[in-house]
């Protein structure tokens, strides 16, 4: 079955950097705001609808006790602590890139596990590859629809490198495009940017927070319903979307981490490359079909 995995992996890989592409011209574009309409590499024509808000989250930040070793409740799909990369569970991107628009490809070497977690690490790449440095990135093998997602980590700090958790999927033209976001830039790592595409329409919000997400492990999370959707961090609601362009997020998506570097600089800044390796550490990743005020991952 390795050559089938291997195989899908290279198709799933064909979409993906069409989804990096445009998506991260759009979180771009959502940062400065407006609308925007822009020629793509190919003739692909992305007119972005894009608004933002940024807001300030003060409430304390509240966990919930863990429930390590203990049986998962009937509603939690899975909580994953990456002792190791389950294979059944997860599809590590390798050996590809998702073209211009990032300084970075995907490579399996950059995924390190241990009792504590998993680490990204993303260093330089031999001088003969097409991208300076080697990120990485984990993506479900099973595709997930309405429920909570929900991850444990510490982001690294820079300019140009961003951190993402979200779910994705582009099952015909850029027209079918759904995802829901949680993104850190690395060059404000005080704030946190929740948002989604929708087709060719996008919306992000910037959330200010009270601590530095570089200094200590927090929980990440979002609750998708057919209303709508809420973003959380520490358990603690930061936004809530529920217009008809959430309301239409309807798709089954698949689930995917990142550590990458990106040339957008008018969103993340110039990549700061004296900062090289940078490091995601990720104590927990959960999925569960509702979210029911706890989180999964906390300690």
């Amino acid at each position: 079955m390795t050559w089938l995995r291997r195989t899908i992996a290279a198709i799933r890989a064909n979409f993906h950097w069409l989804r990096s592409m445009a998506s991260s011209i759009a979180i771009a574009l959502a940062m400065v705001g407006g609308v925007a309409t822009m020629l793509a590499p190919a003739g692909l024509i992305l007119a972005v609808a894009a608004s933002v808000a940024v807001r300030v989250l003060t409430s304390p930040a509240v966990t919930q006790p863990g429930q390590a070793g203990e049986a998962l409740p009937d509603y939690v799909n899975f909580i994953e602590r990456f002792h190791s990369i389950d294979e059944q569970r997860w599809v590590v991107s390798d050996g590809w890139d998702n073209g211009y628009w990032n300084w970075s490809d995907w490579r399996r070497s950059a995924l390190h596990t241990s009792p504590d977690g998993l680490s990204i690490i993303m260093g330089p790449n031999p001088p003969d590859a097409a991208k300076p440095y080697a990120g990485g990135e984990l993506q479900s093998d099973e595709h997930f629809q309405y429920g909570y997602y929900e991850v444990r980590m510490r982001v690294p700090r820079g300019d140009g490198i961003v951190v993402g958790f979200f779910t994705y999927t582009l099952p015909g033209d850029r027209d079918t495009q759904q995802e829901i976001d949680i993104e850190f830039v690395g060059s404000r790592t005080n704030q946190i940017e929740f948002g989604y595409h929708l087709g060719r329409h996008s919306q992000a919000e910037r959330v200010h927070l009270p601590f530095n997400a570089t200094e200590d492990f927090h929980t990440y999370a979002f609750e998708w319903t057919p209303n709508g959707v809420r973003w959380y961090v520490d358990n603690n609601l930061a936004i809530e979307m529920n217009d008809e362009h959430t309301r239409a997020l309807s798709s089954p998506e698949r689930l995917y981490l990142s550590l990458s570097a990106s040339r957008i600089a008018v969103w993340t800044g110039e990549l700061d490359r004296s900062l090289a390796p940078w490091r995601l550490d990720v104590t927990c990743l959960a999925q569960a079909r509702e979210y029911r005020g706890v989180s999964l991952c906390a300690p």
